[in-house]
């Protein structure tokens, strides 16, 4: 039975490999794609994508964190904290040049300490995953969420290195991909995630699809965006700005593919209403609308919110500049503005003013827009992408609306919803109600504060939980 075992094993990487080959090329020119649109450098064919370094290695063996890209990053913060307040040195490696950027905003004093060591993640080849173990030696790796990648834990495997997914989540759409792999590859998928040493998972709901899968030790440690500790300064600084600026802010955050367009849609069609109330009720939700009077614009602006638009990934920042355009909406570009605030604050906020969306088209500053904000609406979730970190904008003090698609924080979202502490609807439009509801009523906005805050308390300590965990797996083996 082991040898067959071993056999199916033996073929299920061969086959894994096969289809890495085969769709190797397609990857390349989907990140080259990406990389054109976006300006910006994949490091594509580069060295450290196939496991080559120049320099070498000659500091303590690391931890060797992988976090793919932005989200994954942000949701290691609190973990990378703890472990380097403990004194470990970080090998730190992203799949995105927007996770490295990430990184670096976050860990700066760190890199340039040699603290935090960034690279690139090899290609999942087993030569390439074992040149990056080879050369760096790491004593323990640890993935965030989702990062199951056969030969990258294989080369760990065969080194010797203990192997930990931290914050996983594992949701019903994950485990049926997850399944359907391990068929076609001769049961690998199942034989890979039975090699991990310690799986923490996010909710009970995850750890029974994981054990379901194979994963021999997975314990419920919670989920480590409730210990993210948002930039102070940020925040406030975004409530000195909410103070300054007389016009409510509603915040449309990290919107995806096929978001923009329908909340632009949704503006208009609520700015129609509220200039023509006594229209035929079909008519709110045309488009194209843009007959209003030069004074009944400047009417609507004295006292309706600014939406500020934020697209989730900066490739998409011209896409949502080109949709603003056709949608003959007057908007303005974050990047450019927030340089005359600093220089010329009076002639920003009259800039800000006269325009109907701001379009915040840099990285890195959501904790700021968030603390500006009246209301926040967390996209992701109104199209089926499974939602985004909508725990940020609770714990900077926005009063939070999400969409239906939520698969990626079900949990989170459920228990959020039951305390009170996030309002969930089923379209852009009504977001946009809602958003204009809370506008009006300061003391419903308190509400959901004061109830989202209670919410975050009630489940922070997931960072604890995974240094202990961690630690026990430690000893465990320094005594075998």
């Amino acid at each position: 039975m082991l040898n067959m075992r071993l056999k199916q094993t033996f073929w299920g990487y061969k086959i894994y490999t096969f289809m890495w080959w085969c769709f190797a090329p397609l990857l390349w020119l989907g990140m080259a794609w990406r990389a054109r649109r976006g300006q910006r450098d994949w490091h594509i064919l580069s060295a450290q994508r196939f496991g080559r370094y120049n320099q070498p290695w000659d500091g303590q063996p690391p931890l060797w964190l992988h976090a793919v890209s932005v989200g994954e990053v942000r949701a290691a913060a609190p973990l990378m904290r703890a472990l380097l307040d403990q004194g470990e040195r970080v090998l730190l490696t992203h799949m995105t040049p927007t996770g490295g950027d990430e990184a670096r905003r976050l860990w700066l004093a760190e890199i340039n300490a040699g603290l935090v060591l960034q690279r690139w993640v090899p290609y999942d080849f087993l030569g390439a995953m074992q040149g990056l173990v080879h050369h760096y030696q790491p004593r323990l790796t640890i993935l965030i969420e989702r990062e199951v990648w056969p030969n990258l834990i294989r080369a760990s495997r065969l080194a010797g290195i203990p192997i930990v997914l931290a914050n996983a989540r594992f949701s019903e759409k994950s485990f049926k991909q997850a399944q359907m792999l391990d068929r076609l590859s001769l049961g690998l998928m199942s034989q890979t995630y039975a090699t991990i040493d310690l799986v923490m998972a996010q909710t009970k709901e995850d750890a029974k699809r994981l054990a379901s899968m194979g994963a021999p030790d997975v314990q419920v440690t919670g989920n480590l965006k409730f210990d993210v500790q948002l930039p102070v300064l940020a925040i406030q600084e975004g409530h000195h700005w909410r103070q300054k600026f007389k016009r409510p802010l509603i915040v449309i955050a990290s919107t995806r593919e096929g978001e923009d367009t329908r909340f632009i849609a949704a503006i208009q069609a609520y700015r129609f209403k509220q200039a023509n109330p006594t229209n035929q009720p079909g008519l709110e939700t045309h488009v194209g609308i843009t007959a209003q009077s030069s004074q009944t614009n400047q009417d609507l602006h004295a006292h309706s919110p600014l939406y500020v638009i934020i697209p989730r990934h900066p490739q998409r920042f011209e896409t949502a500049a080109q949709q603003l355009e056709a949608a003959k909406l007057r908007y303005g570009r974050w990047s450019a503005l927030k340089e005359n605030i600093q220089t010329n604050l009076v002639g920003a906020i009259s800039t800000l003013d006269s325009i109907d969306v701001l379009l915040g088209d840099t990285m890195g500053e959501m904790p700021f827009f968030y603390g500006a904000a009246h209301v926040a609406i967390v996209c992701g979730s109104f199209e089926p992408h499974g939602g985004q970190n909508f725990i940020e904008a609770c714990a900077a003090g926005a009063p939070t609306i999400v969409g239906p698609f939520t698969e990626n924080f079900a949990q989170a979202a459920d228990s959020a919803q039951q305390a009170g502490a996030i309002m969930q609807v089923k379209t852009p439009n009504q977001a946009i109600e809602f958003a204009h509801d809370w506008v009006n009523n300061e003391l419903s906005r308190q509400r959901y504060c004061i109830a989202a805050q209670a919410w975050l308390h009630e489940h922070m300590g997931a960072t604890q939980a995974m240094m202990k965990a961690m630690a026990e797996l430690e000893a465990q083996r320094v005594l075998q």
